[in-house]
């Protein structure tokens, strides 16, 4: 509930939430309207007002509404088979789903890592992404890399420590690096 509060606050400042919500959900909206009719017609599928809305926004609509798949993949095909049925085969139409779909993941995968490198920068990016998808496993590194200077220290042979000689970024908690700081 109290995330809830937090999210709506931004009901309270209508020109914030005109600029920062609404307009890049409407953008979306449109980018989806005019992307359907390029792919129904890439695959001969007759673009029609009743086709476009009636027929496929709508099926992807139930279909997103009612799938249990991540991106409603499979679902979101079968609606669009059984709503464009007389209108193209069913292969076609298959074709055509996968197609857009397929297509529309990669742009939406694209599109966040141009954004996450535009918001972050190449390193502190990719640090943010490894936190994400393996948290912890920078201490497990330190602490294998400790154990190993440790045993190699003991064996006489120990190897000068990494990064001697090389600047390196003061870190936050997070691993993002703190603008115009420069640790030792």
């Amino acid at each position: 509930m109290g995330e809830a509060k937090v999210g709506g606050q931004i009901l309270t400042k209508p020109k914030a939430y005109l600029g920062r919500v609404l307009l890049p959900e409407v953008i979306s909206y449109a980018a989806m309207l005019g992307s359907s009719p390029v792919f129904l017609s890439a695959y001969n599928i007759p673009v029609s007002f009743h086709t476009l809305i009636a027929r496929v926004v709508a099926g992807n609509s139930i279909a997103n509404a009612t799938s249990v798949t991540p991106g409603g993949a499979g679902v979101v095909q079968g609606f669009n088979v059984l709503s464009l049925k007389g209108i193209t085969s069913a292969a076609n139409a298959n074709a055509y789903s996968v197609a857009q779909q397929l297509v529309t993941t990669a742009w939406g995968i694209l599109f966040a890592i141009v954004m996450l490198i535009r918001a972050f920068g190449w390193s502190d990016g990719r640090t943010l992404v490894a936190q994400f998808i393996r948290p912890g496993e920078g201490e497990e590194r330190r602490a294998v890399r400790g154990a190993q200077s440790q045993a190699a220290g003991e064996a006489g042979d120990a190897a000068p420590p990494r990064g001697r000689g090389r600047r390196r970024r003061r870190v936050d908690a997070r691993g993002l690096s703190r603008a115009g700081r420069r640790g030792p």
